[in-house]
């Protein structure tokens, strides 16, 4: 059997720990134990429902998240780390994942958790149909084989399977709850650091904490309370005069008005979702990989950065660099130079058979803010290179029949990101897949992706991920351009909170109040 992270708290031993060493330590150390006091957050948009299996809203996500957990969750890097289970088990075969689960979980109703939670919790998920119950379509059974263990039983090896558990809609809620008030769209019962109070929708969301969390030292704040504000100003006016505590800033010109106020704090974080090029490999010139190459290493990624995304992003490579766990530096992925070698791309067009000019058309739509102004950007760059790009601008559901349909030469676009490789490389290139819109079929790219699909060793899926993201870079079919990047706002006393590449907020969790140590 394979062992994954362990992770057994003693509770009374690690409280015991913090106590003393809070004691011993001195001021800064005690400081960082600090409980009590309310935190205000400015959101700038409602929830969809709040039940974490039916809601698929990320704006939903941001509110539930709190309330629940589930058998694993991520970290700032978007590596798994144990949350109601402690440690698990990865059969030989990679089909047979066993958890354990923490021994005296309780959900916010009082009731112990048990394995025939998690087998309800998922049996609800996979019944409820959409795109997230589709991740599971491997699962063959859940079996609870005692109280504190489960075991999922796949129809194949599926190394992703544990980002897909560690997902806060994989969330584990009690069937009575469900029972009781029909769904969890309005009234949350979980297990997380958290306990539901209010909903008022458009408005608010009130949370307290849990008491009985399985981690006693955690969370350091007592109350919660999430405003619905989605006027900028209306945020930064809040945060400025103390009513707020914490904000998402979506202009960097407003961070930069906040940034100067001594009594407030901004963080910025790259996230997963990433502007990209879908090149169709079927149309000419396009089929040919060294015109792929040349668009590839033409690009000046950070002028797109800074003129068409006002500098909020940064330039990526096949991997995001939030992905911190995967992603090669883009100084090891080849055509991603920190700056575009125009002579590099004018020759590989020359040995391609292009040394004249030629045009090709984007398809880019204008209900996401960024997409237009990255192909303008794009459009001035190429034409450097000898390659004149038309932009035709088209709602955003005639640009997704032309993606599914392959119908277009390029599309100027994001892919949202996720905690798994596997959803950069097999599920948006491998020849069989449905989300491959450049139908690019290489061979390479199909056995690698193959293997970092079955294989289940960190090590093992590294080595095979760092080939694939060169190999990526040279076939060219996806041309990676830049990540965008979240920025945050909140009160000088807020300590803790660490952004998350996936959008999630879930180091709120983790805040304290410089003034509750007072």
């Amino acid at each position: 059997m394979k062992r994954g992270t362990s992770m057994k708290f003693n509770k009374r031993l690690l409280v015991c720990a913090a106590i003393c060493s809070a004691l011993t330590a001195g001021s800064a150390s005690a400081q960082e134990m600090c409980h009590g006091g309310t935190l205000s957050a400015g959101y700038i948009a409602d929830a969809v429902g709040l039940d974490p299996h039916l809601s698929t809203a990320l704006n939903s996500e941001l509110m539930f998240q709190f309330v629940y957990s589930g058998l694993l969750k991520t970290d700032n890097t978007m590596a798994v780390q144990p949350d109601l289970a402690e440690h698990w088990d990865i059969s030989e075969d990679g089909l047979a994942y066993t958890f354990h689960l923490r021994d005296g979980v309780e959900f916010h109703n009082g009731r112990e958790m048990t394995a025939d939670d998690v087998v309800y919790s998922f049996e609800r998920i996979i019944s409820a149909g959409g795109a997230f119950s589709a991740r599971f379509s491997d699962v063959e059974s859940i079996e609870a084989v005692d109280d504190l263990t489960v075991t999922f039983t796949l129809s194949r090896p599926f190394a992703p399977f544990l980002s897909v558990l560690a997902t806060t809609k994989s969330a584990i809620v009690p069937k009575e709850a469900v029972e009781e008030h029909g769904d969890l769209q309005t009234h949350m019962v979980g297990t997380g650091p958290f306990k539901f109070v209010e909903y008022r929708p458009g408005t608010s969301l009130i949370l307290e904490r849990n008491e009985d969390y399985y981690d006693e030292t955690r969370p350091y704040l007592d109350r919660m309370e999430i405003n619905v504000i989605p006027d900028e100003i209306s945020r930064i006016t809040g945060l400025r005069t103390g009513e707020l505590d914490f904000i998402q800033v979506t202009d960097p010109l407003s961070l930069q008005l906040v940034e100067s106020d001594s009594g407030i704090k901004t963080d910025v974080v790259s996230l997963l979702r990433r502007n990209l090029m879908v090149l169709n490999v079927n149309q000419a010139p396009l089929d040919n990989e060294l015109v792929r190459q040349a668009i590839t290493v033409g690009i000046d990624r950070q002028e797109v950065v800074s003129l068409a995304l006002g500098g909020s992003g940064e330039p990526s490579g096949p991997f995001p660099s939030g992905l911190a766990a995967w992603a090669l530096p883009l100084d090891e992925v080849p055509f991603y130079n920190d700056a575009p070698d125009i002579e590099q791309a004018k020759a590989l067009l020359a040995e391609a058979g292009y040394s004249d000019e030629f045009t090709i058309t984007t398809y880019a739509a204008p209900q996401y803010a960024s997409h237009i102004p990255v192909a303008e950007v794009l459009q001035q760059q190429l034409a450097r290179i000898g390659i004149t790009l038309n932009i035709e601008v088209i709602e955003w559901g005639v640009l997704l029949d032309h993606w599914r349909n392959n119908t277009f030469e390029t599309i100027t676009m994001t892919y949202a990101g996720r905690s798994d490789p596997y959803f950069y490389t097999f599920e948006r290139l491998h020849s069989s897949s449905p989300g491959n819109a450049s139908r690019v079929s290489d061979a390479e790219i199909d056995r690698l992706s193959e293997e970092g699909m079955t294989i289940s060793n960190p090590e093992d899926r590294r080595e095979i991920y760092n080939a694939l993201q060169v190999r990526m870079a040279e076939v060219g079919a996806l041309v990676y351009i830049a990540t965008e990047t979240e920025q945050f706002a909140m009160q000088s006393n807020v300590n803790g909170y660490v952004g998350m590449p996936s959008g999630g907020r879930n180091y709120l969790a983790e805040v304290w109040l410089e003034d509750s140590c007072k």
